[in-house]
């Protein structure tokens, strides 16, 4: 039996603080901004540049609650999740494709002592690690026909 994977890792930081926001049938969700870097030399030169890729992320239930709650611009996050392929027609009738990333595992790795913008959440229990927080929501019949009420949005501005 052959075995398919579809599973990307992203470690990076919020370009934005994440909106919940509701489907049609009262599913929550929140959409994130996430950028990741790599340096790379030019070539036939010695300079190095910093190259930065945007990427979209789409959380869904308590993971969205949850990255809605503690996070803020500029975090530093990982996430967990797969690649998702939607098209639809704009106003102007031009189909648009779009990849997005549905994640299923977030870890905040802001600490809570650097970052001011946590001191208005509870402190976590002593169970939990000070310095990340780990959610997920991996329910394969949670991501079942999400797409279909979910309502095209502007292009994110990045």
């Amino acid at each position: 039996m052959a075995m398919s994977l579809n599973r990307v890792t992203l470690l990076g930081n919020l370009g934005d603080t994440p909106k919940l926001m509701t489907t049609a049938n009262g599913t929550v969700y929140c959409h994130l901004s996430i950028a990741t870097s790599r340096r790379m030399k030019m070539p036939n030169s010695e300079e190095w540049k910093d190259m930065t890729e945007w990427h979209r992320v789409t959380m869904w239930g308590r993971t969205a609650e949850t990255a809605c709650s503690y996070l803020t611009k500029g975090a530093k996050v990982y996430v967990e999740g797969e690649l998702r392929y939607s098209n639809y027609e704009d106003s102007n009738g031009v189909k648009i494709y779009r990849t997005d990333i549905y994640g299923n595992n977030l870890i905040l790795l802001s600490s809570r002592n650097s970052d001011p913008s946590y001191t208005q959440y509870p402190a976590p229990n002593s169970n939990n690690n000070q310095n990340s927080h780990v959610v997920s929501s991996t329910s394969e019949a949670f991501y079942e026909n999400l797409s279909a009420n979910i309502t095209p949005d502007e292009d994110v501005p990045f």
